[in-house]
């Protein structure tokens, strides 16, 4: 076994009687690390920075869960344990450097020091997204999912401009509205499918849970220096929910 009693479960629920047919997940919510694995031979400084958590995301996520009176899924542990948003066969799924940083407790790692990672944190945590849309299905014909992210302004020496970005792979129908939508605010640098692309395996929850199920959904990253306070992130949920709204409303995705 790999997670102890003094273990928290590999995900936590909110706002989880809510029926709006809108599904949140933030599958980089959490920086805890199994007790077993001895915080990965790192620091408490590093597991704070961003290698291991997405900085401010949980908190926006929180805040538009209570926007949109929508279920939220939070994720317990790091991405550096393994992360929820690669496939099972995905190289960088327990990665063993981040950003120019080794992680001690992810070298050399066996088949059942990897399996035990899968079965006890990764496989709960989607089979958790399954059953929750298809609680959602139960009561509404049409469910979506909205995968939240955050990002840092610069990586490898590149500085990213785009104060959000709006991931998609080949599922358009919140997507494509929801740039053009943020797109209107002229002072706003909008992210098509940046820092990251969906297309090139940087969305895993949102193509195994969406796409494949043929339910709308997509993945949103927000700059993590824009979401590193209490008013910035009322201010990114608020913008967030103002720009989505309508979008699932048209899609029959009513937040009423």
């Amino acid at each position: 076994m790999l997670l102890s009693k003094n273990d928290s479960p590999p995900f936590k629920l909110y706002n989880e009687t809510c029926d709006t047919p809108v599904l949140l997940v933030c599958d980089h919510a959490g920086n805890e690390i199994p007790e077993n694995l001895k915080s990965l031979g790192l620091s408490r400084e590093v597991l704070e920075t961003h290698i291991a958590i997405d900085l401010g995301c949980r908190d926006l996520a929180i805040a538009l869960s209570d926007l949109m009176k929508s279920t939220l899924i939070l994720a317990s542990y790091s991405r550096l344990t393994i992360d929820l948003n690669r496939s099972p066969y995905d190289e960088t799924l327990i990665t063993p450097i981040s950003d120019g940083i080794k992680i001690p407790g992810n070298q050399d790692l066996s088949t059942i020091d990897q399996e035990s990672r899968l079965e006890e944190i990764f496989n709960p945590y989607h089979a958790a997204i399954d059953g929750e849309i298809k609680r959602l299905q139960d009561r509404r014909s049409r469910v979506g999912v909205i995968s939240m992210h955050s990002f840092t302004p610069s990586m490898s020496g590149r500085s990213r401009p785009w104060e959000i970005g709006i991931l998609w792979a080949k599922d358009e129908r919140i997507s494509r509205p929801l740039i053009n939508s943020f797109r209107s605010e002229i002072d706003l640098c909008v992210g098509d499918n940046e820092p990251y692309d969906a297309r090139e395996n940087y969305g895993y929850t949102v193509e195994s849970h969406g796409e494949k199920a043929e339910v709308p959904s997509v993945l949103i990253e927000v700059r993590q220096d824009q979401i590193d306070s209490d008013l910035g992130v009322k201010k990114w949920a608020d913008k967030i929910f103002q720009h989505l709204n309508p979008i699932l409303l048209d899609l029959a995705l009513s937040v009423d």
